[in-house]
């Protein structure tokens, strides 16, 4: 009987070329132990890489409430605030 917490795997299919490029890569790098654990530690550094990479997108249209100096309340976005105070913005 298997139980819940076991680890479930499924067989990815890769080109020979890539397989022996990813040896040869080993050969020379000796912290790898083998084709899967490379492929492992490749698949999650990109998709870290992706997950911030889109955290940098979606953090671009953010926007701010600026008091203006008539005494009003503005939104703003980083870039429109940048280009009112000629880049010179202070960070609390």
């Amino acid at each position: 009987m298997k139980q819940e917490s076991e680890v479930k795997y499924q067989g990815l299919s890769l080109p020979v070329t890539l397989i022996n490029e990813i040896k040869n890569h080993i050969k020379k790098h000796l912290e790898y132990k083998g084709v899967t654990e490379f492929v492992r530690e490749a698949i999650r550094d990109k998709m870290k890489k992706e997950t911030s990479n889109q955290r940098k997108k979606s953090s671009s249209g953010v926007q701010i409430a600026v008091a203006t100096s008539d005494g009003k309340i503005k939104l703003m976005s980083l870039d429109e605030i940048k280009r009112e105070v000629d880049d010179e913005i202070i960070y609390l």
